[in-house]
C-alpha cells in the first residue's frame, strides 16, 4: 500500500428554515477512498441531518473608506 488516498467532494448544501426560507452553501468534504468512483459511491444519495454545534465570528468586513486612525482623529 502506497498510502491513504483522499478525495475532496464539493457539495451544495441547501438549508430550509421552518418558515420556508432557503439558504445554499457550498461545502467541501474530504473522503478517504481507494478511487474516485469509490468516493462518489460514498457520498451519492446520502441523507443528511444538521445539528448546530457552535457559531463563532471569523472576520469583520469594513464598509467605507475611513480607517480606524482617521475615525480616532475625528473624535
Amino acid at each position: 500500500m502506497i498510502g491513504i488516498k483522499t478525495y475532496k467532494a464539493k457539495l451544495l448544501l441547501t438549508l430550509t428554515s421552518p418558515d420556508g426560507h432557503e439558504f445554499d452553501q457550498g461545502v467541501e468534504l474530504v473522503i478517504d477512498a481507494d478511487s474516485k468512483e469509490d468516493a462518489e459511491r460514498i457520498v451519492k444519495d446520502l441523507d443528511a441531518s444538521v445539528k448546530l454545534d457552535s457559531i463563532a465570528i471569523t472576520s469583520i468586513h469594513h464598509v467605507g473608506t475611513r480607517t480606524r486612525a482617521a475615525l480616532k482623529k475625528s473624535h
